[in-house]
């Protein structure tokens, strides 16, 4: 509801605020939204959203798998992912194993039941693909820079530690090309790439500080 100034006007006050503070409240609504839309699938298979989030990372054959690893992947500590792990050992969603070649880590792996449960809980995240399908070519082209950049932004900030962007990449090379419908490098596939291909969770990513061979 509005409220009125000294002279009985509509107080507009609110157009005042600074564009940097009503994106960064759009971006905390979406996150919500998004987080929300998870927690709801989650919960319909008997699972938190944290034990939902562990399944579906040990679904990419690209992220890490064991305790250590998966809980650096998702900013947590190892006693809390831990806990997790124990409920879905529980509920014969995944199994664990020692290493080969380091008996000390133990790794993580799903089972075909809890496969199953992640490809499910995948499709549980179809809404929000469905929604960014109703843009244009050139403005999911925008997002998804857009994207990337702020991901960049919230790794030097260290408010996140691992991720798989283009830009955090040693085999990245940004706006060689530049004037070019396909301004970047990868140096990976050994070719030039636009926006449009550029990656937010890329199964290639070699961070900055890590060298090719430790891959």
């Amino acid at each position: 509801m509005s409220t009125l100034d000294s002279h009985g006007r509509p107080n507009a006050d609110y157009l005042k605020a600074p564009i940097e503070e009503r994106i960064g409240v759009g971006l905390h609504q979406l996150s919500r939204a998004v987080l929300l839309q998870s927690e709801r699938a989650a919960y319909r298979h008997r699972l938190s959203g944290l034990q939902s989030q562990l399944v579906l990372s040990l679904l990419k054959q690209h992220h890490a798998k064991s305790i250590g690893g998966i809980a650096d992947e998702l900013d947590l500590s190892a006693p809390t992912l831990s806990d997790a792990a124990r409920v879905l050992l529980k509920k014969g969603l995944i199994r664990k194993a020692r290493d080969d070649r380091d008996g000390r880590i133990v790794k993580l792996s799903l089972t075909r039941r809890g496969r199953t449960l992640a490809h499910t809980l995948q499709e549980a995240q179809a809404e929000i693909q469905r929604i960014v399908s109703s843009l244009s070519n050139e403005e999911k082209e925008h997002l998804l820079s857009l994207l990337v950049t702020l991901t960049k932004g919230f790794l030097n900030r260290g408010l996140i530690s691992i991720s798989r962007i283009c830009q955090g990449c040693q085999f990245f090379g940004q706006d060689r090309y530049p004037g070019s419908d396909k301004p970047h490098y990868c140096g990976f596939a050994g070719m030039p790439i636009g926006e449009s291909k550029l990656q937010t969770d890329c199964p290639e990513h070699v961070p900055l500080n890590l060298p090719a061979t430790d891959r």
